[in-house]
C-alpha cells in the first residue's frame, strides 16, 4: 500500500498555528498543517503532506513523494512522486518522475518529467544497465 494515498496517518504533524523556520529533519512522513520555511530533509521512503492551510517554503526540497493541498513555494523541487490536489498550488521549477495535478490545482513554473536514473553498480557493463532498463520500462 502506498504510504503517500494515505496522508492523515503522518508520523510527524506541524500544527495549523505553529511556525518553525530552518533546517528542519524528520524520520517518518510529515503532514504540514502550518507554515514551514527552510529546508526540510525526511528519509528516503517518507512522504511530505502539505496539508489545505498548510505553508512550505524552501529553497530546494528533495523527497521521495510530496502530496500538496495547500501551497509549496520552492527555486527546485526534485520529487519522484508529486500529487497537486485540489486547492493545492506549487510554485517553483518541479523534476518529478511521476505528476498528477487536480484541474482545480495550481502549478507555477517549469516541469521536467523525468525516467528513475538507473544505478549501475562498478564494473556493470553496458548490456546489465540495458537490461535493467528493458526490465524497468516493461513494469
Amino acid at each position: 500500500m502506498f504510504k503517500f494515498l494515505f496522508p492523515f496517518f503522518a508520523e510527524n504533524t506541524i500544527r495549523q498555528s505553529s511556525v518553525i523556520r530552518g533546517d528542519v529533519k524528520f524520520k517518518g512522513s510529515v503532514k504540514i498543517n502550518g507554515l514551514l520555511e527552510g529546508s526540510l530533509a525526511v528519509n528516503p521512503t517518507d512522504s511530505v503532506f502539505v496539508a489545505q492551510k498548510g505553508v512550505l517554503r524552501s529553497d530546494n526540497l528533495n523527497l521521495d513523494t510530496l502530496v500538496v493541498k495547500g501551497a509549496v513555494y520552492a527555486k527546485h523541487i526534485k520529487v519522484r512522486h508529486l500529487i497537486v490536489r485540489k486547492g493545492g498550488e506549487v510554485h517553483g521549477r518541479i523534476e518529478a518522475h511521476s505528476l498528477t495535478i487536480d484541474p482545480s490545482a495550481r502549478y507555477d513554473g517549469h516541469v521536467t518529467l523525468a525516467a528513475p536514473s538507473l544505478q549501475v553498480a562498478e564494473g556493470a557493463s553496458a548490456s546489465v544497465a540495458k537490461e535493467r532498463l528493458e526490465t524497468m520500462l516493461r513494469t
